[in-house]
Order: C-alpha cells, then sequence, then structure tokens
C-alpha cells in the first residue's frame, strides 16, 4: 500500500503563547525530517516529509509537555471538522441534534 496519500502532517494543542517555534522544532525534529512548522496561537501544525514520522511523532508525544505545558498531538488531515448547520444556520450535533456540542 502506498503511503504517499496518507497525512504527514500533525496538530499540536495546548501549547503556550509563550512557545517558540524553535521549542516545538527541538521537540519534534527526532521523527524525522520536518518541511513546514506553522505556529497559530495555542496550536500548531508540523509536518514531515515521510508519513511514518508523522505516525511516530503522534504515538510518542501525546500527552508531553513542551516548556511545561501538557499538548495533545494527533493527526491533521486539513481542515475542520465538519459541524452540521441548523435551521438559521445554527450549530447542531451530528449525533443527537442538540445545539452547543458536538
Amino acid at each position: 500500500m502506498s503511503t504517499e496519500n496518507l497525512p504527514k502532517t500533525i496538530f499540536i494543542g495546548g501549547i503556550s503563547r509563550k512557545v517558540q517555534q524553535e521549542d516545538v522544532t527541538d521537540s519534534f525534529k527526532r521523527f524525522g525530517k520536518i518541511l513546514n512548522v506553522k505556529m497559530k496561537g495555542e496550536y500548531a501544525f508540523i509536518e514531515y516529509e515521510d508519513v511514518r514520522d508523522a505516525d511516530d511523532a503522534v504515538k510518542e508525544m501525546t500527552n508531553s509537555r513542551i516548556c511545561g505545558h501538557k499538548i495533545t498531538v494527533q493527526k491533521s488531515y486539513g481542515g475542520r471538522k465538519e459541524r452540521n448547520k441548523g435551521p438559521g444556520g445554527t450549530d447542531v450535533c451530528f449525533n443527537c441534534g442538540d445545539k452547543g456540542h458536538w
């Protein structure tokens, strides 16, 4: 099976706004060649050259810490989670139809 189309980007959540790009890069470079790091406030995205490196980073770094802050790490699939729009454009839960959670 080809890994060419599998996601090579990971999402890192829960980082402090004080964390610099170098801190993130230093924490994740041991898993493989990093092609890109995008910092977005309290989260970041890292794109690896190889999907296996991204998989290893997710496995090893989930629930670890960067600069004292516990982080979450997961694969990024290139888009926001879809939400169902109810009548009038209100977000509603896909599972139960209630407003306010999804």
